[in-house]
């Protein structure tokens, strides 16, 4: 996975995903001011796009996550963060995703690097 910030990828690291955590791929839901945004409603499913409202900053907020690209093996999520009683984007961010092939050996599901490369188990 990277993060792709002025169309370039940053932040890459190699994950061991299970199928449940690859689903959870295409539905981003962002932290903000260090906190996590709270669900209000289940989200919403649509053709390449899935909506979350949540809570952040006592404030009622809309996450769209728009889909682009093969879900099974290369693909990008553009999420946006929007206040619904303002209607600015709080907060935006696109990531990519590619399969890169069967984990590593000895690697389970959680398993990942860090920015750097080393190796972090899953806790």
């Amino acid at each position: 996975m990277a993060v792709v910030t002025a169309g370039e990828e940053t932040a890459k690291v190699t994950l061991c995903a299970s199928p449940e955590i690859r689903a959870g791929f295409e539905r981003m839901v962002p932290m903000h001011q260090g906190k996590a945004c709270a669900l209000n409603a289940q989200p919403e499913f649509l053709p390449n796009r899935v909506n979350i409202r949540c809570i952040a900053d006592e404030r009622p907020m809309l996450v769209e996550n728009f889909l682009a690209g093969d879900p099974q093996r290369d693909f990008s999520v553009y999420m946006r963060m929007r206040s619904l009683d303002g209607g600015e984007i709080v907060r935006e961010q696109t990531r990519h995703y590619r399969l890169l092939g069967d984990c590593p050996a000895g690697w389970r599901a959680g398993w990942s690097t860090d920015r750097n490369g080393r190796v972090v188990p899953a806790t």
